[in-house]
């Protein structure tokens, strides 16, 4: 029987994702986690098996265990749920998550990439993302994440991106880099500054972790040409699921 930990989905978010509860066998896995001040249940493998998997286990009463508001799964197992569980869940947006453990070749700009440190690291992404990514919002987890930079001749921080890097040991076990929240503010954006910052932060990933992961959202085009451009590829389809009312 295969443990959670042997899907690389859930290796490489090991040291996010610290679970309640879990359920598996050899064609399935699912993890109740905490989140906020509620809970996520997240499944992988293949989508009958995971479907049967979570009949038998979290979803067994039909609605997920309690306190569950969000739950992640294989692309295409919602359609597969018993009536009741499938009932208890709505659709919401789906998404992709893409991994790469090949550094990307060398990308004009890079050299404006840095590390951001001092005192008012967070005030100055805060100011980006408020511009560039306003939904993302403040998260509490900011001050632990490394940021990575892009700043212009002018001096302008045109973009930002943020790093969340396991501890050794978690790397050791096959946890990966984890990059959130790339941003570049809309007057600076379709000049390579993205790119530039993706590329440097990869690298700079993979000289720590065996891995280096983000996610998209799957009608992002723009997004997975450019990740795709710097060798990142599709290693996992979700679904994301709502608990209905």
């Amino acid at each position: 029987m295969l443990a959670a930990g042997d899907w690389p989905f859930l290796r490489a978010n090991a040291h996010r994702w610290q679970p309640l509860e879990s359920w598996a066998d050899d064609g399935a896995a699912a993890l109740l986690l905490p989140r906020g001040s509620g809970r996520t249940l997240v499944g992988v493998g293949e989508p009958a098996q995971l479907a049967d998997l979570l009949a038998r286990g979290p979803l067994a009463g039909a609605r997920p265990p309690a306190g569950v508001a969000h739950v992640m799964l294989t692309r295409g197992t919602w359609q597969l749920l018993p009536d009741g569980a499938r009932a208890a869940l709505e659709q919401g947006r789906p998404w992709d998550w893409l991994a790469a453990d090949v550094p990307p070749g060398p990308v004009p700009g890079e050299e404006h990439v840095g590390e951001l440190s001092g005192p008012d690291r967070l005030d100055r992404v805060y100011a980006c993302l408020e511009v560039g990514y306003p939904e993302r919002g403040r998260r509490p987890h900011d001050d632990d994440l490394t940021w990575w930079g892009f700043v212009g001749d002018d001096g302008v921080l045109a973009g930002v991106a943020g790093a969340d890097v396991p501890s050794a040991n978690a790397r050791a076990r096959g946890a990966g880099v984890h990059l959130e929240a790339v941003t570049v503010l809309p007057a600076r954006r379709r000049r390579g500054v993205a790119a530039a910052m993706t590329a440097a932060s990869t690298r700079r990933g993979l000289g720590l972790a065996p891995l280096v992961h983000l996610g998209i959202w799957s009608d992002n085009d723009d997004a997975r040409r450019l990740y795709t451009r710097l060798g990142f590829s599709v290693r996992h389809r979700v679904e994301n699921l709502r608990v209905a009312a």
